[in-house]
């Protein structure tokens, strides 16, 4: 059977082959973009290679031919691009790769891939694609490319010998799947039906087995399910149980033989021998194991410290330092108390004023020069501070000359003073006390020593150096500022400061007075009077114009829905509370109509209502319909208008506004009517009747076209012998019926045999009679007795034997033509419901 590749994935593979042609070549320069950049550092493989992201990665390649190499240069590798099928014209041409090539049996000749006799079973190199691309399993290609398949044979069938052209499917390859014959219990493109293609698998092929796909990998790599091969190294993918090897810390997974392993990362080691921590050890880094694993590193007075796998000074321990940069030595100079390397090597301790220390790492001072002290204990300025001058060290580091309201000096590392702050001065000449008087404040020393303050008609007081008076005795006051004079204003009589200085009475309407120190009314001027008693706002009230005191003292205005005003002291209307109005014309009862409901005066004085067949009303100054005489309504809303609509007749507004029997009576119906407030059907359309007298359904039931008159009866035809036909009609309106007439041929013959009967009679409400003419004549029927008229069913015959000989009808002739009436059941109501005549001969 020939193995075929899908049609499906040969452009992918073209594409993939497009890629790796136009990817640079092993002569043309380095190899920047491919799976080899970047490996320097890789792992160790067992193959000589390395091993970065399960990819085996060879060095960057130079385009130059190495050393003694007399082809190309590809990689590590120097080789014969003319026949080399993995290095066929250039390094990035490999034969074996192209899409369906068997890699065993393609040739490199001449820097050029051939393909004759390389292709995969099933395919073929039929187009300028590279690789063996085409499906030569079909009809267009059957075997060899171009061999196509006509009648007689226009399939092809594929089978281990090859594929032919056939004309139907059967023996090896039983089952067409479109143009191709093929046995689905071993085809990978139609594996247990048609269509269902085997997937092809990366580095295998695919297999149909028992109409079941599976896979048969390459050299060098294993099946891990049905559909999928992974290389034999593959550490996601490790052994027959294509298990995903568990990567250790600072290590790398690797697959040999199908067993999981590592190998540790570069400058880390195993130093322990557990393979659960990996290679726990950073040789770099870890100074007990330096460059190798239990090469211990060791320092005086410090403590060790392994860079780049070599030995050095991690730190120093405290006040140690290595100040000759020798780490063999380890920290050689104790940094606490050498003057010449403190704190830090090369840190020289020198003083102003004073001898150098060093203690504990920190220049100190070790002795201060007479007259000079170390008062901020910083060593670096030494003993900065000269003791027989400085205010804030006078004569000892923190004594500070502080002297109240002076500047301070120091002289001999004495405080003294050496001026007075403004406004004070040194009145008993003593320093300790510094300028001890404020000659702000002083009264015996008011502006400087010596100085005494006096004032008439109250107490004095020292005021920014200057006297004034502090208060002034009772019923005085000072008015004109002047200290010189005193109190010199008596405030209980004077009306231009009365009670307090600068507190002229000034009442409003009034003439002034100053009674014990308070102003008082003298008298009120005309038109105005003191209503609140208070004197301080003088005579407030404006009687003339008041409200609340219109003409005198406690007369309010207080009409009756109204604003009021006082004019000329009586009191007016000024304007109505809305909705109210002064409709008698008398100010004294106010605004004493309502104009919001009064129906005299509605919305204004003088406007009455009045509503046509119904009751008025005023709402919100507005007339309206109050209510409306019975069978009437106010369906506008006009108020105008009144009640205008007649609820017991008017079709627009039938029993309610807007209720129109227009469209309460739908379907069919042509004109109605309001009788009483209920709409009713007038007319129907033509064809259709109100049976049910409903208005909701409207004319509902379709009126039979068939006669109704028996002068003009509905001809239903004649009827041959062995023919039938039916009819179907409703009698829709009362007393009404139908004539129909429906002749027999052939009464001569022995088949002769007509017959009337319903055979849908919907509550057995129709019959019929069969008739000679309009007079009412029955036809007698010997088969029902003699009866014809009111049946359901009747039928005659012409012959011997059961159930008799009966007279044919008419009595001569070969057409014998009968008349049918058809009606309702006396007392039975008139429906719509329709009955089914079936005539036969």
């Amino acid at each position: 059977m020939l193995r075929r590749v899908p049609r499906s994935i040969v452009p992918a593979l073209a594409a993939l082959l497009a890629i790796a042609i136009a990817s640079p070549g092993c002569g043309g320069g380095g190899d920047p973009g491919g799976a080899d950049a970047g490996m320097d550092g890789a792992l160790p493989r067992q193959d000589g290679g390395s091993l970065d992201g399960g990819h085996v990665a060879d060095p960057p390649d130079s385009g130059d031919p190495d050393a003694g190499c007399t082809g190309t240069t590809c990689g590590e590798a120097c080789v014969d691009v003319q026949t080399d099928v993995h290095h066929c014209g250039g390094c990035d041409v490999d034969c074996t790769a192209l899409p369906g090539v068997d890699g065993d049996a393609v040739q490199c000749v001449e820097g050029a891939c051939v393909l004759d006799g390389a292709c995969e079973p099933g395919l073929g190199d039929c187009s300028d694609e590279p690789g063996c691309e085409t499906d030569v399993t079909t009809a267009e290609h059957c075997g060899t490319c171009g061999t196509v398949c006509a009648e007689p044979t226009p399939l092809c069938a594929s089978t281990d010998e090859g594929a032919s052209c056939v004309s139907g499917c059967e023996g090896a390859t039983p089952t067409r799947c479109d143009s191709s014959c093929v046995d689905t219990t071993t085809d990978e493109l139609h594996c247990g039906e048609c269509g269902t293609a085997c997937p092809v698998p990366d580095n295998g092929a695919p297999s149909c087995v028992d109409s079941a796909c599976s896979v048969a990998c390459d050299t060098g790599y294993h099946a891990c399910g049905d559909e999928r091969c992974a290389a034999d190294d593959d550490v996601t993918s490790c052994g027959a149980s294509c298990e995903t090897c568990v990567v250790p810390p600072n290590a790398a997974a690797t697959c040999i033989d199908g067993a999981c392993g590592f190998v540790c990362l570069p400058s880390f080691a195993d130093c322990d021998g557990e393979a659960s921590n990996g290679c726990e050890i950073d040789t770099r880094t870890d100074a007990a194991h330096c460059g190798a694993c239990d090469d211990a590193c060791t320092v005086a007075n410090g403590t060790p410290a392994c860079v780049d796998g070599a030995c050095t000074i991690g730190a120093c321990d405290p006040l140690f330092d290595d100040c000759n940069a020798m780490p063999e030595d380890g920290c050689e100079v104790d940094i606490g108390t050498t003057v010449s390397d403190c704190g830090a090597c090369g840190d020289v301790c020198t003083t102003e004023h004073a001898t150098a220390a060093c203690v504990g790492g920190a220049c100190s001072v070790g002795t201060c020069d007479a007259t000079y002290g170390d008062c901020n204990t910083l060593p670096t300025d030494g003993c900065e501070v000269d003791l027989d001058t400085t205010v804030d060290h006078c004569g000892t580091c923190g004594n500070v000359c502080s002297l109240a309201n002076a500047t301070p000096s120091c002289v001999g590392g004495a405080c003294a003073v050496a001026g007075c702050d403004p406004g004070f001065a040194d009145c008993d000449s003593a320093p300790g006390n510094g300028c001890e008087i404020d000659t702000r404040t002083t009264l015996e020393h008011c502006g400087g020593c010596g100085d005494v303050c006096e004032i008439a008609n109250g107490s004095e007081a020292c005021v920014n150096g200057a006297c004034a008076v502090a208060a002034c005795d009772p019923g005085f006051g000072d008015c004109d500022g002047n200290a010189e004079n005193g109190c010199e204003t008596n405030v209980l009589t004077s009306v231009t400061s009365c009670g307090s200085c600068g507190n002229a009475c000034d009442l409003p309407n009034a003439v002034e007075v100053c009674v014990n120190g308070g102003c008082a009314i003298g008298a009120c001027e005309p038109g105005f009077m003191d209503c609140d008693g208070l004197p301080t706002n003088g005579c407030e009230t404006n009687t003339q114009s008041s409200v609340d005191h219109c003409g005198g003292c406690g007369n309010v205005c207080d009409l009756a829905n109204a604003g009021e005003v006082c004019v000329a002291g009586s009191c007016q209307i000024a304007v109505c509370t809305p909705g109210f109005g002064n409709c008698d014309g008398q100010a004294s009862t106010g605004c004493e109509t309502s104009t919001q409901t009064s129906l005299a005066h509605c919305g204004g004085c003088n406007n009455s209502c009045s509503v046509a067949n119904g009751a008025p009303g005023c709402t919100n100054g507005t007339c309206t319909v109050l209510g409306c005489n019975p069978g009437f309504a106010d369906c506008d809303g006009a108020a105008g208008t009144g009640c205008e609509r007649n609820l017991t007749s008017d079709p627009q507004h039938c029993g309610t506004c807007g209720r129109s029997c227009a469209t309460q009576c739908v379907g069919n119906v042509v004109a109605t009517s309001c009788g009483g407030g209920n709409c009713a059907i007038t007319a129907c359309a033509p064809g259709f009747q109100n049976v049910d007298g409903a208005c909701s359904n409207g004319c509902e039931c379709p009126v039979s076209t068939a006669s109704q008159a028996c002068g003009a009866p509905t001809a239903l035809g004649v009827l041959n012998l062995a023919q039938s036909f039916n009819t179907s009609a409703n009698i829709a309106i009362a007393g009404t019926e139908l004539w129909y007439t429906v002749g027999f041929a052939g009464n001569t013959s022995a088949a002769y045999h007509p017959r009337i009967r319903f055979t849908s009679n919907p509550g057995d409400q129709f019959r019929f009679d069969v008739r000679t003419n309009c007079s009412g004549v029955a036809l007698s029927c010997g088969n029902e007795g003699g009866v014809s008229n009111g049946v359901t069913d009747w039928e005659t015959f012409v012959g011997t034997g059961t159930p008799g000989y009966y007279n044919p009808i008419p009595p001569v002739g070969n057409n014998g033509t009968v008349l049918v009436r058809v009606y309702r059941r006396a007392g039975l109501p008139v429906s719509c419901a329709q009955f089914t005549l079936v005539i036969s001969n």
